[in-house]
């Protein structure tokens, strides 16, 4: 969001440019001020007379009261036919003519209709917006985001702002990554309003306690050169949620790549990925939440190296070469929601010699996959229903038990029959 003043008609005119439809009080005030900053700029009468923010102590401070001196705010006029709604925020905004007489703060444009929001109150009560934001965020599971807020929008961004607005927004992820205080729960916020965009920048996420929200499916994380991954996680309770990523259009890159510990990934749409879908190394206390990964090159998901503790709740996968492939020292690795690992090209989902207690819960439905599960783990866990099935597909003359950490035995002749313990 830009401006442009004319100072030389009275009053004089200061317009907020397509295509921004919104401009708070302390954004007029900051523009303004570094238009009147400028050498060729100071031979004209100040425009804006600006009171406020006085701490009252308690976190509570005087609202923003600004005064156009001999000057009007418009909005950039349209091309119609459909009238476009503005608004100004954020404090009061009032304007007077070369005499001090009071006139409308805002000069007419055409197809534009703007709403002034004057504070009904003298006071901005900062610490009840702290309260509530932590109030807010207390209600997700992990990853609360009680840090400042970055605005990121690829598209009509500009990396000459700060975001902290969606109106200054920045333009490039490292911009906002820059703008990130490590181990302070900041939001990282990617904007896209106007329909489906895609960022074609590979990120790196490596400050702690750093969170990266999308607005869902149509914000596509695509980058246009290989080398690197789409996503790169390297900092600690790191949280990557809300968009589609997809893999560059050539080169062997993994979509994601973890390293960080503590790691969230949700609400995630994988596809296209030149190597693996997610890959994970040597990074504990990591969870998925309904991440949907289809078509890799390599594997869905591929966890290395030692790893403890992770989480997965509907997890899809299909079109890889194996679903889930835990090929490191994998510890407690549960899968407790509704998972389904289907159609890949070798194994559904394939756990590894020195993995140990591997849940497989009773809604994980693993099927039509070459080969649905190769399990040389210890002490993994079967729910009833996952057991059930995997019986019932091999052949009669294997076996008539299953022996290990769950022993249970059913009936063959009955698929729907209800699993006992078997003799050990």
């Amino acid at each position: 969001m830009a401006i442009e003043i004319d100072p030389i008609p009275s009053p004089r005119i200061i317009t907020v440019l397509s295509p921004a439809t919104s401009i708070t009080v302390q954004d007029l005030v900051d523009q303004v001020r570094d238009w009147e900053d400028e050498v060729v700029n100071m031979t004209y009468p100040y425009i804006i007379a600006a009171a406020g923010k006085e701490d009252l102590g308690g976190g509570v401070f005087v609202g923003v009261t600004v005064t156009l001196q001999n000057a009007k705010l418009k909005f950039e006029a349209r091309p119609g036919p459909t009238t476009v709604q503005c608004s100004v925020t954020g404090g009061n905004l009032v304007a007077v003519d070369s005499d001090g007489n009071s006139i409308p703060v805002i000069e007419p444009s055409a197809y534009t209709q703007v709403v002034v929001t004057s504070s009904s109150s003298a006071t901005i009560a900062e610490l009840e917006i702290e309260n509530l934001k932590y109030m807010i965020e207390s209600l997700r599971p992990d990853h609360a985001g009680v840090g400042e807020l970055i605005y990121w929008d690829p598209v009509n961004g500009d990396d000459g702002f700060v975001g902290d607005s969606k109106d200054r927004a920045v333009q490039s992820f490292s911009r906002a990554n820059d703008l990130v205080t490590s181990g302070n729960s900041d939001v990282i916020i990617c904007l896209a309003e106007n329909g489906a965009i895609e960022c074609t920048e590979a990120i790196t996420v490596n400050k702690a306690n750093t969170i990266l929200r999308g607005p869902g499916p149509h914000f596509t994380l695509k980058p246009s050169s290989s080398g690197a991954p789409s996503i790169s996680v390297t900092g600690n309770n790191v949280s990557v949620s809300g968009m589609t990523v997809q893999g560059a259009t050539t080169g062997s890159d993994n979509c994601i790549e973890v390293t960080g510990q503590q790691y969230n990934l949700q609400n995630i749409w994988i596809t296209g990925a030149r190597n693996h879908g997610v890959y994970v190394n040597s990074a504990s206390d990591g969870s998925f939440r309904n991440v949907s990964i289809y078509d890799p090159v390599g594997d869905g998901v591929y966890i290395t190296g030692s790893t403890i503790s992770t989480y997965m709740y509907d997890v899809s996968v299909s079109a890889a070469s194996t679903g889930i492939n835990l090929a490191g020292v994998c510890i407690d690795t549960r899968m407790t929601g509704e998972e389904s690992f289907i159609a890949n090209n070798t194994t559904g989902l394939s756990i590894g010699f020195s993995c140990a207690g591997t849940l497989v819960g009773q809604n994980v439905t693993i099927d039509s996959n070459t080969t649905d599960i190769t399990d040389n783990g210890t002490a993994t866990i079967y729910g009833a229903n996952v057991l059930r099935d995997r019986i019932l597909r091999e052949p009669l003359a294997d076996h008539s038990s299953v022996s290990g950490s769950l022993a249970e035995a059913v009936d063959r002749t009955d698929k729907n029959a209800s699993l006992v313990p078997a003799a050990i």
